[in-house]
């Protein structure tokens, strides 16, 4: 929750049969990027993907739902995790 505000925001994604939450601290309009690997410069970070730059200026990490998915699922369900979908809720 976003420090000063009564608004809290969660991104529901389902992968397969499993559902998780991810609490964020705010929700943006959707917009096309381009995301650019940080592997050359942090190396393998697990959960995220990469970064973006926004319209604005703004960096933005971009997360790799299916890792962080495979990193709390059990051994059975990880195949799953190709096949997500995210939702988000208010």
């Amino acid at each position: 929750m976003v420090k000063g505000s009564d608004n809290a925001f969660a991104i529901v994604v389902r992968c397969g049969e499993r559902r998780i939450g991810l609490a964020v601290d705010s929700l943006m309009e959707t917009q096309e990027i381009m995301v650019k690997s940080l592997g050359r410069y942090i190396g393998d970070v697990r959960g995220i993907a990469g970064a973006s730059i926004l319209g604005d200026g703004r960096v933005v990490l971009i997360l790799d739902v299916p890792s962080l998915i495979t990193q709390r699922a059990d051994h059975g369900a990880r195949s799953a995790a190709d096949a997500c979908v995210g939702a988000a809720v208010r």
